[in-house]
């Protein structure tokens, strides 16, 4: 939960609390002073979506961008983007920066709730409308769709300090990442040309979350149970509460596919057959292993007519090739690339049954932690509510891995869950839809 000087949690729980908001849109850059919005100028709603969430089965990790929208009144045209006589005619285009804040609206406190840091994707005023409607991502977005970088395999380190090598080399050399992410990982190597499939399968494995924190800073933080940082009840907080029938009903048991990694021998990592070479230097850029590399030690190429390979580059899952061939006349031939594997010996772990949630991850690589990743699952399968969605009145001081006790008499329910996924609305009030993960899985 984050904390505010000036702001008390228990204020958010009252019945006749006042809420305003505030938009900093940075139009001049970052390091200029912004055009602040606020419900008594132009701010007509603004929705904000956080979430621990991924496109996949597997509930133990979570990797996602979060997003602001917002509308502004538009009855002078100052924000039609085609506006050429508005005060932000060439400023209204992607990547401005935009803050959101929220507070209790009262004199006495001053100080303001971050939301999150954003930068516009889209803005639109449709033909003849009083209205600008704005579409925000953070910059986990930028991260997400960032080419993966030069990345060096590394060999028994935490999965935090893995964590810090990998973000530092996209360049977030500010990420903060927990310290308690102290398993061990034998082998950290990109499983995949994709950084939102690479990342997911990192913070699968590592049982955590990575996101953007209200201040934009790219955190990673363990998913874990810990003290609640608030509880709520039909008397404050709680307006519905939606739970959800037991997982039972879709899944009967657990199938854990992991690895167990060994490295090879000096071996061809790579052979690509009739190659064809055109005449001089010509750059063959990502071509794909069938297994993790961990180190090479020879490229050639080899046929009936001489070329040679004048420089390569290579990470654990590709290899780029530049090659120089004289003459003027195309070949085909052999390229071979010499080295050491990582070779991925695949292990599986089975309840056995007819219908079950199956979850595969190439950086599980030991038997122990195997054993106990599969117990958490089962107990999220077997769990009589392991997802609940309540609709509640809205604490911006909550964030996502927070841990929350919510105690309903209406529906007759105690539950303890870890924040996964908050939707704050305001449009002079404040609400929220908030998605809990049973906190007894983890």
């Amino acid at each position: 939960m984050l904390v505010i000087p000036g702001i008390d949690p228990m204020y958010f729980d009252k019945d006749s609390r006042q809420i305003t908001a505030r938009l900093d849109i940075y139009f001049d850059g970052f390091e200029n002073e912004p055009i602040s919005i606020y419900p008594s100028n132009y701010l007509v709603d603004m929705e904000i979506t956080e979430e621990a969430g991924a496109e996949t089965k597997n509930p133990l990790g979570a990797i996602s961008a979060n997003e602001l929208s917002f509308t502004l009144t538009n009855f002078d045209n100052i924000f039609s983007p085609t506006n050429t006589a508005g005060p932000y005619y060439g400023k209204i285009t992607t990547g401005v920066i935009v803050k959101a804040w929220l507070k209790p609206d009262e004199d006495s406190i001053t100080n303001w709730v971050p939301m999150g840091v954003f930068f516009v994707i889209d803005w639109r005023c449709k033909m003849n409308s009083e209205l600008a409607d704005v579409l925000c991502t953070d910059t986990m977005q930028e991260l997400l769709l960032a080419p993966i970088p030069d990345l060096d395999v590394k060999l028994n380190q935490s999965f935090a300090a893995y964590f810090i090598y990998v973000l530092h080399e996209y360049g977030f050399i500010n990420a903060q990442v927990d310290g308690t992410l102290v398993d061990i990982l034998p082998y950290g190597f990109i499983s995949s040309d994709n950084s939102s499939e690479f990342l997911q399968s990192l913070v699968e494995a590592s049982i955590s979350s990575l996101l953007a924190s209200r201040y934009g800073i790219l955190t990673v933080k363990k998913i874990t149970r810990d003290t609640p940082v608030a509880t709520f009840t039909d008397a404050d907080q709680l307006m519905t509460v939606d739970v959800e029938q037991s997982i039972l009903k879709t899944y009967n048991g657990v199938r854990l596919g992991y690895v167990l990694p060994q490295l090879s021998e000096d071996e061809e990592v790579l052979v690509v057959e009739s190659m064809p070479v055109p005449a001089g230097r010509t750059t063959y850029n990502a071509i794909i292993y069938s297994e993790p590399v961990f180190s090479i030690s020879a490229v050639t190429l080899s046929g009936s007519t001489v070329a040679e390979v004048e420089t390569y580059t290579s990470t654990n899952f590709s290899i780029n090739v530049t090659t120089n061939l004289e003459g003027t006349d195309s070949a085909s031939l052999r390229l071979s690339v010499t080295g050491k594997n990582i070779g991925l010996v695949e292990q599986e772990l089975s309840d056995n049954l007819t219908n079950m949630l199956g979850v595969s991850n190439v950086h599980i690589q030991t038997s122990t932690y195997a054993e106990e990743y599969k117990d958490r699952l089962a107990t999220f399968v077997s769990s009589e509510i392991p997802i609940l969605s309540a609709n509640i009145r809205g604490n911006p001081l909550i964030e996502i891995g927070d841990t929350i006790q919510l105690n309903s008499d209406t529906y007759k329910i105690t539950f303890t869950g870890i924040v996964k996924r908050m939707t704050f609305k305001y449009n002079g009030a404040l609400s929220c839809t908030m998605t809990l993960l049973n906190a007894e899985v983890v």
